[in-house]
């Protein structure tokens, strides 16, 4: 979180966004052609967080600003992972 101004951060978002976007990724190289729209869908979705802020609704529900920074290295995570690892489960099939 060296990116932003946030002190303490508690919840697993940006965890989840990471995970999304690995087996969204690992899924598409795999050849499941309709998963490219998982990708696409995530991508956009933290593209959109960033440059217009999240959601008033997801604000209210937990009570606090939401970390979209989390949500933005959460996806790079799981996009770089799933790059890096390709090569493992391409043989494995």
């Amino acid at each position: 979180m060296l990116y932003s101004d946030v002190q303490s951060y508690v919840g697993l978002s940006g965890t989840l966004h990471g995970l999304f976007a690995y087996y969204a990724l690992r899924e598409a190289l795999q050849g499941r052609s309709s998963s490219w729209l998982l990708v696409v869908g995530v991508v956009a979705k933290v593209s959109w967080e960033l440059t217009m802020g999240a959601s008033q609704s997801s604000m209210e529900l937990i009570g606090t600003r939401v970390a979209v920074e989390a949500h933005l290295f959460g996806v790079i995570s799981g996009i770089v992972f799933a790059l890096i690892s390709y090569p493992l489960y391409k043989n494995a099939r």
